[in-house]
């Protein structure tokens, strides 16, 4: 969509591509891959510079948020309880810990790095992550992954519930 409106706010009327925007092509995929890494490298720096909670949850409030007020208000955890401490178990490169602590969690990490190289290599090379977005952005892949994160939530319920810890 965008290459098509940019297609045609810089054409000619008679279709040629006019000539003060001709590096777009070129410079669009790298812009997508640039803005990709950030996004997905963000998060695993963050959560280097964390400590990873004992308890498998409330490490968030090492950046100043609240706890949980589901868990607060409920005892059961939300569905991203346990989440931040997933990801610092990760980023530490301690992916055993960050499955046994959230394991949708510990996936989104890993996904996040993978991500990060993917955009890293498209960037380097200017290929276009619309396929790969395209991919993404299914039914059933989405619905795959919300099943992830119910059973992942069930599994977070079990282990508060049962008083088991990290």
């Amino acid at each position: 969509m965008l290459r098509t409106f940019m297609q045609a706010i810089t054409a000619h009327h008679d279709g040629r591509p006019a000539a003060g925007l001709r590096w777009w092509p070129a410079v669009a995929p790298r812009l997508g891959a640039v803005l990709l890494l950030a996004v997905s490298i963000a998060p695993l720096i963050v959560a280097a510079g964390l400590e990873p909670d004992p308890a498998g949850m409330g490490t968030h409030e090492q950046l100043s948020l609240p706890s949980c007020g589901i868990l607060i208000r409920t005892g059961m955890p939300c569905a991203t309880c346990g989440m931040t401490t997933a990801f610092a178990y990760a980023a530490d490169g301690r992916l055993i810990a960050a499955l046994v602590v959230q394991p949708m969690g510990a996936a989104l990490a890993v996904a996040l790095a993978g991500l990060s190289i993917i955009a890293t290599y498209a960037m380097w090379a200017g290929i276009s992550l619309g396929p790969l977005v395209r991919s993404v952005a299914r039914p059933r892949f989405l619905i795959g992954v919300g099943g992830v994160v119910i059973l992942s939530w069930v599994y977070k319920a079990v282990m508060v519930l049962g008083g088991y810890s990290a």
